[in-house]
């Protein structure tokens, strides 16, 4: 009977370590998300702007 307690409480501590393992991946994959989602709104903007700063250039040189 010992044996069986013992091996029941090891057994939920594993489980507990599996649990937290899985949670530490779900928050990093999480944060890398959210880096990867912020980080591509800057570069969108940017291109906007680019593309915005051509369109004027060729508009001004039409005009010319």
């Amino acid at each position: 009977m010992v044996i069986l307690w013992m091996f029941v409480g090891l057994s939920e501590h594993f489980y507990a370590i599996i649990n937290m393992k899985k949670i530490h991946y779900v928050l990093l994959a999480l944060s890398l998300g959210a880096s990867l989602l912020l980080s591509g709104c800057n570069t969108v903007r940017g291109i906007g702007q680019d593309v915005q700063r051509a369109g004027s250039a060729v508009e001004n040189a039409a005009k010319k």
